[in-house]
């Protein structure tokens, strides 16, 4: 029971089996359960003709797409791992392209054997049917109509800062096509006082620093400036906890951006897979971010088309899209901002290991996006994560 709460928790169908699959097993075991699923009971590991039998049975049976064994411990003891593996080698003989996932856990050769015969193993019942549905999405997809492949140009050579701080960061980012503010850096604080009356109140200060990219914990952002008074005196406070909390950072200078304001935030991000190569993540940002843990993840590049489709799968998607009278954000925009991100991502896989936009504002219906943050890890450094 405990497999099929499993099962059916992540959206899976348990399917009867067939009469004559039913009428084989309790041909082997009368007192067996041969609904769906199957408990043959401890007959399977006392006679080892029955297990493979009843599997046979149930593995053939045309209802069945997947099969999941449980076999939690058993190949920690010898007579039953020897059992198991006779029989699972003979599985794969006989149906060896039918999808067959073991919940089991055991020694560490035991579990490469089973690899080597095409069976994967995943220790929990959960795990198990997660990853069975992971796969039957995977699938969905994939035979869905596909619109025309997002394309890739030729990436262009980044400038020096953009590993540096935020400023390059979101440089490189703005051409690329991802909405950014109109931004200055400034080194003193008579220019940050004209730079903000250029901008226009309010505005926000923040540290420019190679060696500070959580500017929070240091002191090093400062919100809601509303007069060049305002600007000079937080820009002294500022440079001067910088200055204490931090005594051995570099400092670029001083970011000058205007305070912007918008009805809900996401995170982008992109990361190198060891598997599928360059992948674009999308998820709610702001407070809900680690609470929540909803975000949307795909092979990049992805087109607006399936960046949209990333959007609307997050189990927020009402929060975005105007529920309970909210303002709707600007869908289009944000789905824009992760296309032109996975686009860049793709294009400088070989140079970039990680890009983190946080976070992107989303403005009301029609009037955009803008990404606030934003920081490129290159290959062979450490991500250094929360701005």
């Amino acid at each position: 029971m405990l497999l099929a709460d499993a099962a059916q928790s992540v959206g899976l169908t348990l399917p009867e089996l067939g009469e004559e699959t039913q009428r084989q097993i309790l041909e082997l075991v009368p007192f067996a359960s041969a609904r769906n699923p199957v408990d043959a009971t401890a007959q399977m590991s006392s006679r080892p003709d029955l297990l493979e039998k009843i599997m046979t049975a149930v593995v053939a049976d045309e209802r069945t797409d997947t099969v999941i064994l449980p076999l939690p411990f058993s190949l920690h003891l010898p007579r039953l791992r020897s059992i198991y593996m006779d029989t699972l080698r003979n599985m794969r003989a006989q149906f060896p392209r039918r999808p067959i996932v073991l919940c089991v856990d055991g020694p560490e050769d035991a579990l490469a054997e089973l690899h080597a015969l095409g069976f994967p193993t995943i220790a929990s019942f959960d795990g198990c049917c997660a990853t069975v549905a992971a796969l039957v999405r995977l699938r969905a997809a994939a035979q869905r109509p596909q619109g025309k492949p997002a394309a890739v140009a030729q990436a262009a050579p980044l400038a020096a800062d953009a590993f540096r701080h935020e400023l390059g960061a979101k440089r490189a980012l703005a051409d690329a096509g991802v909405p950014v503010l109109a931004e200055r850096l400034v080194q003193d604080a008579d220019a940050a006082a004209r730079a903000a009356t250029e901008i226009g109140f309010p505005v926000v200060l923040k540290i420019a620093s190679p060696d500070l990219p959580h500017k929070t914990e240091v002191g090093g952002v400062i919100v809601g400036l509303g007069s060049e008074a305002d600007v000079r005196r937080a820009y002294a406070q500022m440079r001067d906890r910088v200055a204490t909390r931090a005594p051995n950072a570099v400092i670029d200078g001083v970011i000058v951006a205007p305070m912007a304001k918008g009805v809900a935030e996401l995170i982008l991000g992109s990361r190198i897979d060891p598997v599928f190569g360059p992948v674009v993540m999308v998820g709610l940002g702001g407070i809900f971010a680690e609470i929540l843990q909803d975000s949307a993840v795909q092979m990049a590049p992805v087109s607006e088309a399936q960046a949209m489709a990333m959007l609307k799968s997050l189990k927020a998607f009402a929060v975005l899209d105007g529920a309970r009278g909210r303002p709707r954000a600007d869908l289009d925009a944000a789905a824009q901002a992760v296309a032109a991100l996975s686009r860049f991502a793709a294009a400088h896989a070989d140079t970039i290991a990680e890009i983190d936009v946080n976070p992107l504002l989303l403005r009301a219906r029609g009037e955009g996006a803008v990404a606030l943050d934003a920081l490129l890890i290159p290959h062979g450094e450490r991500p250094a994560r929360g701005h």
